[in-house]
């Protein structure tokens, strides 16, 4: 196990800024303290933490089965997730209540 620390932001109610660690080899020790700091303070700042977006994935499910937001097709695609872990959340057809429009459609 590392020698993790853990600071709270200020005087604020609530917020820790954790360095001291690397979260592309997390042993299972290190969750521990973070999810730990996660429980006490509501959120966590890793700060010089450089990760693939596969090893943010694979921190990430170390607190369990990942959800991803919306991708909206207005985006452009530059900006579009194209991952295979992502969804889509698309808007619902006010005439057929509960039928999703296609991303297709405008």
């Amino acid at each position: 196990m590392s020698q993790i620390t853990i600071t709270p932001i200020g005087r604020r109610a609530f917020g820790a800024v954790v360095t001291d660690i690397s979260l592309r080899d997390l042993s299972d020790a290190d969750f521990e303290t973070v999810n730990g700091a996660f429980l006490k303070y509501g959120f966590l700042v890793f700060p010089k933490q450089f990760v693939t977006k596969e090893e943010s994935y694979a921190f990430g499910e170390h607190f369990g089965e990942l959800e991803f937001g919306a991708w909206t097709p207005r985006a452009s695609p530059r900006n579009r997730c194209t991952s295979p872990r992502s969804s889509y959340f698309g808007r619902l057809s006010a005439t057929k209540p509960g039928t999703p429009i296609p991303p297709t459609s405008r």
